[in-house]
């Protein structure tokens, strides 16, 4: 009977697929084994690493210790091995640290909501959020005021992070998301072209009794509505890892 050669692979999001491969550098040389290579598929890049050494054994030892270098070398933008989504990366994050998370989604219309919601059991983790499309749903349901909005813009840095600071209030979870773009085909302008998306993020305590911290990263997302609301919500998961993992969120940088 024929063994099948043993293989990994790892997924990552956050960094352009060229970038992926200019950070393994020498691993991705062809004539390597185990070889390394890379896929992209809705902005997910996958490292494939399959391996044709003599022994079984001995093929999946090398593959081990190539996948702990690339883990090493790509860093926090690896959220899981073969079919892990990052939602259920994220879900099981929040049980691990026994945190419980809110959403508020303006561009992205409540994907961010259903990428959570798929994963079974995320109940334990998920309590709830908004879809806050326009601008009056943001100050009704959320308490963005007004004026706010008015001065700075729906799609800026303190929408997002009053945004994620109303979703914390109302639902009494422990972490809060929110995003604000513009997905297009149109609404851009100079300040905010389409693709320009806002992250908003807000934790309760942070060893201060009652109080929230709040942040937020712009992100500048590539394609079409569809793409961009898709590479929106998967931003959201991930900057949330990164608040899990105490990686600093000036890193994600797409």
């Amino acid at each position: 009977m024929q063994v099948s050669h043993p293989q990994a692979k790892i997924n990552t999001f956050g960094m352009r697929e060229a970038d992926v491969v200019t950070l393994l550098g020498p691993l991705m040389d062809p004539n390597l084994d185990p070889r390394v290579t890379t896929t992209s598929h809705h902005g997910i890049v996958s490292v494939c690493i399959q391996s044709w050494l003599g022994t079984l054994s001995h093929a999946r030892d090398e593959i081990g210790h190539t996948v702990a270098l690339v883990e090493r070398l790509l860093g926090p933008i690896v959220f899981g091995h073969g079919p892990r989504t990052l939602s259920q990366s994220l879900t099981v994050l929040l049980t691990k640290s026994s945190r419980t998370l809110a959403t508020a989604e303006s561009c992205t219309g409540g994907l961010v909501g259903k990428a959570i919601t798929d994963v079974p059991g995320s109940s334990a983790v998920y309590v709830g959020g908004w879809v806050v499309y326009s601008n009056a749903m943001k100050t009704r349901q959320l308490d963005v005021s007004e004026a706010l909005i008015q001065r700075y813009g729906a799609v800026s840095d303190r929408v997002a992070r009053a945004m994620a600071h109303g979703a914390l209030e109302r639902s009494d979870a422990d972490l809060a998301v929110s995003v604000t773009g513009v997905a297009g085909p149109e609404g851009g302008t100079t300040i905010n072209p389409v693709g320009t998306v806002w992250v908003g993020l807000a934790s309760a305590g942070h060893g201060v009794v009652g109080g929230v911290t709040t942040d937020a990263v712009r992100c500048r997302l590539e394609g079409d509505r569809a793409c961009v609301r898709d590479l929106a919500s998967k931003c959201a998961l991930q900057l949330l890892r990164y608040m899990l993992l105490g990686v600093p969120l000036q890193n994600f940088n797409l």
